[in-house]
């Protein structure tokens, strides 16, 4: 299906961020249509890298793959596309690409999915500009700025994951990086581990790295590459600027069962250590009661 939209997005007149917001919409649909995630995935990476969008836009057009999105995110994902000007000639260049990436069984039942439907109303008018109910139908509301546009929680818990001091470079160094090739998920939950190691220990040089390293691989199951980037994130990570509460519910949202029960007594020995300083202990201890609440 990807095949038929690839020469109409190489011509797309508008900017990056309508490129990475009509992916956005694409990944929202696959959920609300139960499309086979892998193939829209497919789809999505092949004209992702055909945009050359900045990493950041990459990141975000990853977020709406992770998990499934509900049809609130779907609707402001839309209301962000349609807020630039022209937006009705977006919305009717992103009806016609929907149509030929998505099943045509799917389109058939345009009237049971409220997204599509808005998108074949403004299309059906030739795309002329959107209408008060149009607006209303995204949450836009008024035409004139300054515009408030819904928010997205799962890009805002993203921005301030990235605004946390020492986590953008780390993400940016590892992200999609090596055989590993973490996708956005991964490599948060990469950064994190480290943040929270940066607080559960000692100095990382010498006989001290060399045995967190051992550590990482024995008690918390990471293999020895992951070991070792995250000994390469640490330096770089300040502890003592770091939310214990936030970094432990960060961290438990996205790991898997498997590196959050190994994970939860490397961090469960660290809140007991008595050559730690108290400061760190008591992190520790924070990121443990928090921890726990998921085991």
């Amino acid at each position: 299906m990807v095949d038929r939209v690839e020469e109409r997005w190489s011509s797309v007149p508008f900017d990056s961020w309508y490129r990475c917001r009509f992916l956005c919409l694409y990944a929202c649909l696959g959920w609300e249509l139960h499309l086979d995630p892998l193939e829209v995935e497919r789809d999505i990476r092949k004209l992702q890298r055909e945009s050359h969008l900045p990493a950041y836009l990459q990141w975000v057009i990853e977020l709406y793959s992770e998990s499934r999105t509900s049809l609130e995110e779907g609707r402001a994902v839309l209301a962000h596309l349609l807020a630039e000007s022209n937006a009705g000639a977006r919305a009717r260049l992103s009806w016609a690409m929907l149509c030929e990436l998505l099943p045509k069984s799917k389109l058939a039942n345009t009237r049971f999915n409220p997204l599509l439907k808005l998108l074949e109303r403004i299309s059906e008018r030739g795309g002329r500009e959107l209408t008060v109910m149009d607006r209303d139908a995204v949450g836009l509301g008024q035409v004139s700025p300054p515009q408030v546009l819904p928010s997205i929680e799962r890009e805002e818990a993203f921005n301030d994951f990235l605004s946390t001091p020492g986590f953008r470079e780390a993400f940016e160094e590892f992200w999609r990086k090596g055989f590993k090739n973490r996708n956005c998920r991964q490599t948060r939950v990469l950064v994190l581990v480290a943040a929270i190691v940066a607080i559960c220990s000692h100095n990382h040089t010498g006989y001290d790295a060399v045995e967190l390293k051992h550590t990482l691989q024995a008690q918390c199951h990471f293999s020895e590459q992951t070991a070792e980037d995250i000994l390469q994130i640490v330096p770089g990570l300040h502890h003592e600027q770091l939310d214990a509460v936030w970094l432990a519910l960060s961290f438990a949202t996205d790991a898997t069962g498997t590196d959050l029960g190994g994970f939860a007594e490397f961090v469960k020995h660290a809140q007991s250590d008595t050559s730690l300083p108290p400061g760190k202990r008591e992190k520790a201890r924070a990121i443990y009661e928090q921890l726990s609440l998921f085991l």
